[in-house]
């Protein structure tokens, strides 16, 4: 059972992790929303806000991990706590990340294809009132279209199943995203929707776990 002792040692280990290796900034995004090494932290946003602007820190293809990115840095701009101590420097980053870049993945995947759509989703409803350039369509109306197609999506795994999260790292990457559009998604019922998919997951991997051991890939 996870309580109180078991969430300051989770975040004792989050406030030693070394920024190296934050690359698509939510550990940055915890510190400032902790209050702890805020400078620091900034820098180390802005550096994966302007993920286009420079190559990728370990030398892959930056059209990669860009939707890696973007879904993580959406609590920056969602939580107060966050996007109040930002620099006009680092929200401008952060805005052309989301509105002028392709933040599109190569890899057309389940969970890349959830991550782009969710994010994109998600920054138009923070963006409202403009338009993506690199999209050539405003806000609105990309709202509407991402909403249509996440309910699609979801609606979809309901009654197929999830391809890849049978392996923990595609879950882990699957409950980010969900748990990303449940805590900050407005349409309720797409928040209904987030919800009952991430208990479906977790008891799936109850059933699949042997003791407390979930294991690897099990598909």
């Amino acid at each position: 059972m996870f309580d109180d002792t078991h969430r300051q040692d989770a975040l004792r280990y989050l406030m030693e992790l070394d920024y190296e290796q934050d690359i698509y900034g939510e550990l940055a995004v915890f510190h400032i929303l902790q209050g702890e090494h805020v400078e620091k932290a900034m820098q180390s946003l802005q550096f994966t806000a302007d993920w286009f602007e420079h190559p990728h820190p370990q030398g892959r293809d930056l059209r990669g991990e860009s939707d890696f990115a973007a879904i993580r840095m959406l609590c920056a701009l969602y939580e107060p706590e966050c996007y109040d101590r930002l620099t006009d420097a680092v929200k401008l980053s952060l805005k052309r990340f989301y509105l002028e870049r392709d933040f599109s993945s190569i890899y057309g995947s389940e969970n890349h294809a959830l991550m782009f759509h969710a994010s994109r989703f998600l920054a138009a409803q923070f963006y409202q009132g403009e338009h993506f350039a690199c999209y050539g369509i405003s806000t609105e109306e990309c709202y509407e279209k991402e909403l249509a197609y996440l309910h699609a999506f979801l609606d979809f795994r309901a009654g197929r199943g999830w391809g890849e999260f049978d392996s923990l790292g595609y879950a882990m990457e699957v409950m980010i995203i969900l748990c990303t559009l449940h805590k900050y998604a407005k349409n309720q019922g797409l928040k209904n929707k987030c919800h009952m998919a991430m208990d479906v997951i977790l008891l799936d991997m109850m059933a699949d776990s042997l003791g407390e051991l979930y294991g690897g890939a099990h598909g």
